[in-house]
């Protein structure tokens, strides 16, 4: 609640600040692929693509098979475009 408080008065080092503690807290709670969601997307909106999918990649590496993995390859997949087709000799 705090980040999302925080985030919604713009105050976006703050909520970043408090998503991380979260995370380091709680890296097993049930809320806290919610958490990273709300990390990366304030990555977004201070212009910080990167770690946005850093973010991003480590969330679907956490929590594979899921609605989050899922999100997170959308995001992924946005930013960098598809997979290169292989070469043919």
């Amino acid at each position: 609640g705090l980040g999302e408080a925080k985030e919604n008065l713009m105050d976006y080092a703050g909520a970043e600040a408090a998503y991380r503690d979260e995370i380091q807290k709680f890296p097993e709670h049930f809320i806290t692929p919610r958490t990273y969601d709300s990390l990366a997307r304030v990555y977004i909106l201070t212009g910080r693509i990167e770690e946005a999918k850093q973010t991003y990649e480590k969330l679907a590496t956490l929590y594979p098979g899921t609605y989050w993995a899922g999100i997170s390859q959308k995001f992924i997949f946005s930013v960098s475009g598809p997979p290169a087709p292989p070469k043919l000799p």
